[in-house]
């Protein structure tokens, strides 16, 4: 995310996000940026209101802060609710330690 301009978005008519995290929970470092623009307070709950996304997050339920893990994704998928974005699809909370890998 830190090559992706934010101020793009409301062009971008259709965006899928996969969040990771890490240490405990944070979003890596290359979301900086990103997050800072979204939460500036002038962004209107019209901004993204062109925008169709899809949010999945990854975490691990091995760890103890397993709920904190998917704090990321969740707060993503929020603001972006917040500045008018439609979501195509329930945000999906991936778990390393699923059978599955997912």
């Amino acid at each position: 995310m830190d090559i992706f301009n934010p101020s793009c978005l409301p062009d971008e008519g259709f965006m899928i996000f996969v969040e990771s995290t890490m240490g405990q929970g944070d979003p890596p470092d290359s979301m900086k940026g990103f997050w800072k623009y979204l939460l500036q307070k002038h962004l209107g709950a019209w901004w993204l209101e062109g925008l169709h996304y899809a949010v999945f997050g990854l975490g691990d339920s091995g760890y103890q802060k397993y709920n904190s893990m998917q704090f990321p994704a969740k707060k993503l998928d929020q603001r972006l609710l917040d500045l008018g974005a439609k979501q195509i699809i329930e945000k999906g909370l991936g778990d390393d330690q699923h059978p599955a890998g997912f």
